[in-house]
């Protein structure tokens, strides 16, 4: 997806790091929130 669609990926991620600073994603996984803000750095 990153090669394909770069904006939609960041778009994505951006959405998920925000729905877990809003407190509506229970619980993520610490992990889960270290890929996800890496990927955001990476696709920019």
């Amino acid at each position: 997806m990153e090669q394909v669609n770069p904006w939609a990926l960041k778009d994505m991620t951006e959405r998920m790091l925000e729905a877990i600073q809003r407190g509506m994603w229970k619980d993520p996984q610490p992990e889960t929130i270290e890929k996800l803000q890496q990927l955001f750095i990476d696709v920019e």
